[in-house]
């Protein structure tokens, strides 16, 4: 399938305003101020985890899994959708057909 400029030149249009959209929906969700707020929480929660760890209450025991269940989740939700904006961002930065990313020249992209 031929593609033209004009065709290439309006998805990349729509793609970059999607993307504009997507960094402003995280900005207003404030995503920048949260990570100080929970790198703050993470010094607290090493702390106490380091003073619980030689706690037999099952309750405390049950309540940090749970947490780590959740952080868990939280980061498979994440990771991918990271990985794959820096593969689209890897394959935006490309200067020649030689830098093609593993996947798109595997795929016939």
């Amino acid at each position: 399938m031929e593609l033209s400029t004009g065709t290439i030149t309006a998805n990349l249009e729509r793609i970059g305003e999607g993307l504009r959209t997507m960094r402003g929906n995280f900005q207003d969700a404030g995503f920048q101020e949260a990570v100080v707020s929970y790198r703050q929480m993470k010094q607290v929660l090493l702390q106490q985890r380091l003073l619980s760890l030689s706690s037999q209450d099952p309750k405390l025991r049950e309540q940090w899994q749970a947490v780590h269940r959740e952080t868990e989740e939280i980061a498979g939700l994440l990771q991918p959708f990271l990985s794959v904006m820096e593969e689209i961002g890897r394959v935006a930065a490309m200067n020649s057909i030689s830098e093609q990313p593993e996947e798109a020249a595997g795929s016939g992209a």
